[in-house]
Formats: structure tokens, sequence, C-alpha cells
């Protein structure tokens, strides 16, 4: 459980720094279709630009992937 929480943590994390970073060298990053599914769960309001907003939680979306995908991958290297 520690492992999966310390995935979870450093692809969130690497994600949020980069989202910064963007934010910070004042690029606006593109708003792609998919976003349209994303904007309508996302429930974060820390930027001016809804962009950023939907980048951040396309970032929690893919840390928890990557998360429930080393889970699945540790299962099977312990059976």
């Amino acid at each position: 459980m520690k492992g999966l929480l310390k995935t979870f943590l450093s692809t969130f994390i690497a994600g949020v720094v980069l989202i910064i970073v963007v934010k910070l060298i004042g690029y606006v990053p593109p708003n792609p279709r998919f976003f349209n599914v994303v904007d309508r769960i996302t429930f974060t309001h820390f930027f001016e630009n809804r962009i950023y907003d939907n980048w951040l939680m396309f970032a929690f979306l893919f840390a928890m992937i990557l998360t429930v995908l080393d889970m699945a991958s540790d299962k099977d290297k312990n059976k």
C-alpha cells in the first residue's frame, strides 16, 4: 500500500509541478477535445484560466490510472 501511495504522489506531484512551470512562463496549453469530458468533472478552481484546472484534473486522473496499473502489475508479480 505504501508503494501505491508513493506511485500516486510522485506522478501527481510531477504533473502539478509541470503545470505550475507552464503557468509561470506564461504559456497557455491547448484545450483538446477530450477535455470537454474532463471539464465536467473538474472541481478545482485554483487558476483564473479554466484550462489549467482541466490540466490539473487530467494530471490527477493520469496519476490514478498509473497507480491502478502499478497495483495490477504488483498482483501479477506476487502470483
